[in-house]
């Protein structure tokens, strides 16, 4: 909860959870985002920022069955933080570009 509080600070973002896993979009919008490790947790703020819609579905969460997390909360925080620099840096130097009709209309 507190992860989620400070990305919506950062990013102004308004998706609750992006800890689920549970993701869904398509498959044109791929070319919108720069690959990189954890990525999964900035999806919706990179898609709104392209323009794109975002819309959140509720999921149920099940406790885990067997076996134990491999995370300790200070290695999240840490790759968490880190990753929450670079999207915001991304994001304040994303450069729009004119769509087609648009660059059509530039050159006439």
């Amino acid at each position: 909860m507190v992860a989620n509080f400070i990305r919506r600070m950062v990013l102004h973002d308004s998706v609750h959870d992006t800890g689920c896993t549970l993701k869904a979009m398509r498959k044109a919008d791929v070319r919108y985002l720069l690959p990189f490790d954890g990525l999964h947790r900035y999806l919706p703020v990179l898609f709104n920022n392209a323009g794109l819609r975002v819309v959140e579905v509720t999921v149920n969460h099940r406790p885990r069955k067997h076996g134990q997390s491999k995370y300790t909360i200070t290695e999240r925080a840490m790759r968490g933080l880190y990753d929450l620099i670079g999207v915001r840096w991304l994001m304040a130097r994303r450069i729009s570009w004119p769509k087609n009709g648009e660059i059509d209309a530039q050159l006439n």
